[in-house]
């Protein structure tokens, strides 16, 4: 995939996510920069140009960081929102050990992508038992009143008369 095709489709898939997706998705982009032989602080600058606006001010916080502190991630990353530790984490450690930041960042990004689906299937099922139960207050007393009231009136009336 391509630079240019990866961050077009992550701009169509990010409209109306949360701020956890945008993260995730940051670092999904980043990754692809990262594989593009961009370094670090190249790669960020790039994600930051192509990101909406809550996603850039972060990145362009973390890059002045690395302004200050370029051999030390976690220093940068030190302004960013916690929202953004998972990808602090990952660069810090792929630093610390001298490996390829690129497996790591998108093994992060996966795991918030991974919680924040099962979040929203939290949500959903919250909202459902919601929509429920008020059909089932509607729906049963009207139930009991069309069906079970007359059929326990003609019982009864059968086995006084009878």
């Amino acid at each position: 995939m391509t630079w240019e095709g990866s961050h077009r489709s992550w701009r169509r898939h990010r409209q109306g996510d949360g701020a956890a997706t945008d993260v995730a998705l940051a670092a999904q982009l980043l990754v692809v920069a990262l594989r593009t032989g961009l370094p670090v602080v190249a790669a960020l600058e790039r994600v930051a140009e192509h990101s909406g606006p809550q996603v850039a001010a972060d990145l362009h916080r973390v890059l002045r960081g690395y302004g200050h502190n370029p051999d030390e991630p976690a220093l940068a990353w030190a302004s960013a929102p916690d929202i953004w530790r998972p990808v602090c984490t990952a660069l810090t450690v792929a630093a610390q050990a001298g490996v390829h930041p690129g497996p790591l960042l998108a093994t992060a990004a996966r795991d918030m992508l991974r919680r924040e689906g099962e979040a929203h299937e939290a949500a959903i099922g919250r909202v459902s038992v919601r929509l429920v139960l008020p059909l089932g207050l509607v729906l049963l007393p009207a139930f009991m009143c069309t069906t079970v009231l007359p059929l326990v009136l003609v019982m009864t009336r059968r086995q006084l008369t009878g």
